[in-house]
């Protein structure tokens, strides 16, 4: 993302605050999806009947019986994340993270959240977020549709 808005400033340099300490800002966002990812995996993926990585509960018969166990322990994680990190701070005085223009933090996030409604059930603020992203992007509805029709079913309410 940060390649192709350098590259074509015209179309995506946008997505990049020229501002360079709301950009390291942003950054910094865009890079804690990894952290999150790990308990979405953790959560979501066992009802999904995607492969984990090896040790994971859900890979030893050992450990097979504390599968739901371990997926509730990481969607509370995740739950706590998005409502301590996201909702109190990088959503708490703008529309989208850190700013109320999109940017390639959102681009990062956004999606990622419609795999974690399947671990927990995402805060009112972060729902109102995707909207939000969806209203402000053109194309991005399309772009997640698969992604969206596939989770949706398993999403906690």
């Amino acid at each position: 993302m940060r390649y192709l808005a350098k590259v074509f400033p015209d179309k995506a340099g946008k997505f990049i605050p020229a501002d360079p300490v709301l950009a390291a800002k942003i950054d910094m966002v865009a890079n804690y999806e990894p952290h999150v990812y790990s308990f979405i995996a953790k959560s979501a993926y066992p009802s999904l009947g995607f492969p984990l990585y090896a040790g994971d509960v859900a890979t030893m018969d050992s450990t097979k019986e504390n599968v739901a166990e371990a997926a509730a322990a990481a969607g509370s994680e995740l739950l706590n994340i998005y409502e301590n990190k996201f909702v109190n701070i990088f959503l708490k005085d703008t529309k989208f993270l850190l700013s109320d223009e999109l940017t390639i933090a959102d681009f990062r996030h956004a999606p990622v959240m419609l795999f974690a409604k399947i671990g927990c059930v995402l805060p009112a603020r972060l729902e109102q977020y995707l909207k939000d992203v969806e209203a402000a992007a053109p194309g991005y509805a399309e772009a997640v549709a698969g992604t969206t029709g596939f989770a949706s079913p398993h999403w906690k309410k």
